[in-house]
């Protein structure tokens, strides 16, 4: 029975080395059977005629589906005042083009092989999917850099391609700045292929995240990639009535390092708030607490023009600004109260109004009734009390005089 054992394993091991030296594709004379392979796949090959596969959609049976995701590698840059975000991707497409299949026994055994891969208006060897971001500041045909498509021999094509994706983005979140999450969408599709002749499908979830590669990610960056999510539509245009469109949304949420924002503008201008509340326990003889008050209604207005630099300029009230008018009617409240106190404590003439103002306020405080001026309480009450300080400063100077004469 031991034997028979030993006999089966050594079969299977025979057997999978036998395997292993059947497929010819790391095998020292892959470069001839792949170069005549290349030749025999290619000689009638039209790159700009769609490819042929076997399709499961009931609306065409032409054409191909192309396979699509992205792979976020990091955060390279984003402009929230221009509405820019820029990542550093790798952009995976798949699909098959049964042009491109072929018999491994009649090559070598190679069940792989490599074609000069580029965007269809550019030269490419083989078919390559028409998958454009719609929103892109500048085309992802320009920002991608060139690869290989690898070839299989059941026909399947993978693509990859590393880049960057610029991407003009309708901001939304903004408003909780500096403690926001933005979220910018991105929306690919095909143009000059519609859904009839290229069919556009997720590959696995649509995106990946880079975690194996010791330099994906972010460090020292105001933003991070929190998460992402995708959805499928498909769009009809009046140009193409019968032919759908099929579109890939991305929503990216951004993640801001808001603790950046917290020391430099929000801590200090709350302790700036807090710090002019100091003139109320302050003595009206302290010289300095006029100017204390104007510093500080200074300071607040550098720290405004600092924490504007960082948003855009939009017709939203953000809670930034929110933040910094508060802090502004706090200290300005504060000055107004310490020039209050100071106009009160040393004022030294007769009436609180000028002179000019208290001789007017009485014939002001008149009205008239049937061409008969007729006097209001309030102009009473101020005639009543200055006729009895005239009386009481007629006395005093009438004794003054008295004591004058008899001295």
């Amino acid at each position: 029975m031991m034997n028979l054992s030993l006999l089966l394993a050594s079969l299977a091991t025979l057997f999978s080395l036998s395997s292993g030296q059947e497929d010819g594709t790391f095998r020292e004379e892959y470069a001839e059977y792949a170069t005549t392979l290349r030749e025999d796949l290619l000689r009638r090959y039209d790159s700009a005629v769609p490819p042929r596969s076997r399709r499961d959609v009931n609306y065409s049976k032409a054409g191909t589906d192309v396979a699509m995701e992205i792979r976020m590698f990091k955060v390279e840059g984003v402009d929230s005042s221009r509405g820019q975000m820029r990542l550093k991707v790798w952009v995976r497409l798949a699909w098959t083009d049964l042009r491109l299949s072929w018999d491994p026994a009649a090559y070598g055994n190679i069940t792989q092989i490599n074609f000069r891969s580029l965007p269809p208006t550019q030269g490419t060897e083989i078919w390559t999917p028409d998958v454009q971001l719609y929103n892109a500041n500048v085309g992802n045909a320009a920002t991608l850099d060139n690869s290989l498509a690898t070839a299989y021999s059941d026909g399947s094509i993978f693509w990859s391609r590393p880049g960057i994706l610029d991407t003009l983005c309708k901001f939304s979140g903004l408003v909780a700045f500096p403690f926001d999450s933005l979220s910018c969408s991105m929306e690919w599709g095909g143009w000059s292929w519609s859904g009839g002749f290229q069919g556009i499908l997720l590959r696995g979830a649509g995106y990946s995240e880079s975690t194996q590669e010791d330099t994906a990610g972010s460090s020292y960056q105001e933003y991070s990639i929190a998460e992402v999510s995708v959805d499928l539509k498909t769009n009809f245009y009046d140009t193409f009535p019968s032919e759908p469109w099929t579109l890939v949304k991305y929503t990216v949420k951004l993640g801001r390092a808001s603790f950046y924002y917290t020391l430099l503008i929000i801590l200090p201008t709350l302790m700036l708030t807090y710090l002019s509340f100091g003139v109320f326990f302050m003595s009206h003889e302290v010289g300095e607490r006029l100017s204390f008050g104007i510093t500080l209604v200074l300071v607040i207005e550098v720290m405004k023009t600092t924490a504007a630099s960082f948003v855009p300029v939009c017709g939203e009230l953000l809670w930034i600004d929110l933040f910094m008018l508060v802090s502004t009617v706090f200290c300005c409240a504060s000055l107004l109260e310490t020039m209050a106190i100071l106009f009160l404590a040393f004022h030294v003439e007769k009436h609180v109004l000028p002179s000019w103002l208290a001789w007017m306020a009485p014939w002001f405080l008149c009205r008239s009734d049937s061409d008969i001026m007729v006097e209001s309480k309030a102009g009473r009450i101020y005639r009543q009390l200055n006729r009895e300080n005239s009386n009481r400063l007629h006395e005093k100077q009438a004794s003054f005089q008295k004591g004058a004469k008899m001295e």
